[in-house]
Parts: structure tokens; sequence; C-alpha cells
């Protein structure tokens, strides 16, 4: 059967041809590179950033409502 690693890598290794095979043919493969970044755990990533970004909005915007308030 493999280890985790193999069967984590030979999953990586079939989405990312599938990929190729489906972009060669026009088809939609925003899915199957969301999970692909899933796997290889760019979008733990991308989450992290993004909730940082908006807790700096979120700062930004209550200074700008204590300012109007005063």
């Amino acid at each position: 059967m493999g280890s985790k690693l193999q069967r984590q890598n030979q999953h990586i290794r079939r989405l990312t041809s599938k990929i190729k095979r489906h972009k060669k043919r026009g088809w939609s493969t925003e899915r199957m590179e969301k999970e692909l970044s899933y796997c290889t755990g760019r979008l733990s990533a991308q989450i992290l950033i993004r909730a940082e970004l908006l807790m700096l909005e979120i700062r930004e915007n209550q200074h700008l409502v204590k300012m109007n308030s005063n």
C-alpha cells in the first residue's frame, strides 16, 4: 500500500496530470486546483493572510469611527 507520504505524493501527481489534461481541453480546473493547494498546504497559508488583512481593515475602520465621533 505504501506509506502515508507516498500516497499523498501519488495523489498530488495524479491531480497535477489531471489538471494539465483538463486545461489542454479547455475545461474548468478551479476545484482541482483548490484541492491541489489544500494538499500542498498553500491554501492554509492563503487563509491566514486573508484573515490578517481583514483584521487590519477592521482596526482601520474602528479607528476611523472613533475619529469621526470626536
